[in-house]
């Protein structure tokens, strides 16, 4: 004979073994989590001896309009199920028990509230810049972020300068409204930032002098600001002559404190990348060559070269490093000469495709006077490491939504993190660790971490000496 096991405000789904509710619709606490995962799993929670008088185990969804259907069976033992969204959506779930008299509870599962509600949403914001003006007539620009699930305060907007990258400051009235400091500035390139309640990340670079052009994503390719350019000569009549543009505004996410060969330094997170370029003072047929120094000049091999219209040269590095560039224009018809031992490098690239080293080595969970916590001990190792690459995260359900603790800390080992209300008898934790060149390690705890205290313990108050 089973207990009557309550239904708990947890993200787990907990099997009903008691008489059913009648009702169709979501109760007021029954949980909403919101994934960027298609996959994921959900953990079915029954004392082992209520399991042993069970049958099997049945996973019911329902899904939109549609009716709730049963999509997988499972003996009692099982622990989770794992389910795929086969699109983006809100998706109900409701776990039915068998026993060995094939009596289901609940009898009617489409008259039950859902134990759980996943919300799947794989798709990142999106965002429309255009030039605008405010009020007073000051240069503006206007930038509606939009997605389904947005997080507002996660918007940054950021605009270039020659002293690195600026924060602007929407108006209080009209939050999608920026202002910037000149008509100049309208030409210079926008950053944005965003991410919605899923954990589906917005990260682009808008070149505003090209409206037209696509904003690349900053972690894929060496950005336009950072791309040397060809430009003419002095004397109209000379071959064209490849430098560097001279005011190329480099991210600080990107420098590196490895020594630079040139004043401006990209970091690739990969050895094979598409450089873009532009050829002026040259015929359309003409061909870029690039050539790649590991040894300051001392000696040179050839990393790529195109001759095709779309401004893009696939360039393939042999490893990872330190690379120094030179860029050969060769007219038709001519032969281009390779760069000499010696010759000083243009610009530099640093290649890394090496993830950070990551590794759990605590996860302690403490209550004192003013609350529970869970006690963080980690070791991160990598040669680029930012000055704040750590985030840590805590999931309810492991491999569904996956919420901030602290984004963006110091690499100190160890964090302190304080529960918040009604968290749930159980967590995961994630760690994520990021690198200059965007190269990402996780780690994350198998088993849950255990928060219930409802069993007998004992606390120190004090001490004091005795006769």
């Amino acid at each position: 004979m089973f207990r009557p096991f309550p239904f708990m405000c947890s993200l787990a789904l907990i099997a009903t073994l008691s008489a059913p509710m009648f009702a169709a619709e979501p109760a007021a606490t029954t949980p909403k989590v919101l994934t960027r995962n298609s996959s994921f799993r959900l953990p079915v929670r029954i004392d082992d001896q209520d399991r042993a008088g069970l049958k099997e185990l049945k996973l019911f969804m329902k899904n939109g309009d549609a009716p709730w259907s049963c999509i997988e069976a499972a003996p009692p033992q099982q622990k989770t199920f794992t389910f795929r969204a086969s699109k983006d959506g809100e998706y109900w779930f409701h776990i039915a028990t068998v026993d060995k008299q094939d009596k289901m509870i609940p009898a009617q599962p489409d008259r039950e509230p859902p134990a759980i509600i996943i919300v799947v949403d794989t798709q990142a914001p999106q965002v429309a810049v255009q030039v605008d003006a405010m009020p007073t007539g000051q240069p503006a620009l206007r930038c509606c972020v939009e997605d389904v699930n947005l997080d507002p305060k996660s918007i940054r907007i950021e605009l270039a300068t020659g002293e690195g990258w600026k924060a602007l400051s929407s108006d209080a009235r009209q939050p999608d409204l920026y202002a910037v400091a000149d008509a100049a500035a309208l030409k210079s390139k926008l950053r944005v930032h965003a991410a919605d309640r899923a954990g589906n990340f917005l990260d682009k670079v808008i070149d505003l002098a090209d409206s037209g052009a696509k904003a690349p994503a900053i972690v894929s390719k060496i950005e336009p600001s950072q791309v040397p350019s060809l430009v003419p000569a002095s004397n109209s009549t000379a071959k064209p002559k490849a430098e560097p543009r001279k005011d190329a505004v480099v991210p600080a996410s990107y420098q590196s404190t490895t020594p630079k060969l040139a004043s401006s330094l990209a970091m690739l997170n990969s050895r094979k990348c598409s450089m873009e370029y532009r050829l002026m003072n040259a015929p359309a047929d003409s061909k870029l060559v690039v050539w790649l120094t590991a040894d300051d000049g001392k000696s040179w091999q050839l990393g790529g070269e195109t001759n095709d219209s779309t401004n893009f040269a696939r360039v393939h590095f042999p490893g990872d490093g330190l690379y120094g560039y030179r860029l050969i224009v060769q007219l038709p018809g001519e032969v281009a000469a390779s760069p000499v031992s010696g010759e000083a490098p243009e610009g530099s690239v640093e290649v890394d495709t090496a993830a950070p080293e990551v590794k759990l080595l605590a996860v302690v969970h403490a209550v004192t006077e003013t609350g529970g916590f869970i006690h963080v001990r980690w070791q991160a190792k990598d040669r680029n490491l930012s000055d704040q690459p750590v985030s840590l995260y805590y999931s309810l359900i492991g491999n569904g939504d996956w919420a901030p603790i602290a984004e963006q800390i110091e690499n100190t080992g160890a964090y302190s993190w304080k529960l918040p209300n009604r968290c749930g008898p159980q967590v995961y934790l994630r760690i994520v660790v990021r690198d200059r060149a965007g190269n990402v390690t996780q780690s994350e705890t198998r088993e849950p971490i255990q928060l219930d205290v409802s069993k007998p313990r004992a606390q120190v108050l004090g001490w004091r000496a005795a006769d």
